[in-house]
């Protein structure tokens, strides 16, 4: 079974990436993403504590999603929806999980 804190800092900002990867397929749209996730960030401290927990996951998932998909889009634009996703969660997946490993008191 998988941990909760590996499921709140890794899985979740995985399936931010992953939907963000499917969703966006022109390069505005990817920046119009990263600039709402970016504003959601600096909104959830506001939120109940409940509500940041799972949400901020999420959007930093949203966000390095659409910054890969940005970057990806802006380079070549025919990308097809599999090497979007791929890219996405392949980031964010190091991200979080490379925090996950610097952060943690274990180490």
């Amino acid at each position: 079974m998988i941990s909760s804190t590996a499921f709140v800092f890794v899985v979740l900002p995985c399936i931010g990436a992953v939907l963000a990867g499917a969703v966006l397929f022109d390069w505005r749209l990817a920046a119009a993403a990263l600039c709402g996730a970016l504003a959601v960030m600096f909104a959830l401290p506001v939120l109940s504590a409940a509500a940041a927990t799972l949400a901020l996951p999420l959007v930093v998932g949203v966000a390095l999603g659409a910054l890969v998909v940005l970057i990806s889009l802006l380079r070549r634009p025919s990308l097809d929806v599999w090497s979007r996703m791929i890219r996405a969660l392949l980031v964010a997946f190091a991200a979080s999980f490379l925090n996950l490993l610097t952060v943690s008191p274990g180490a």
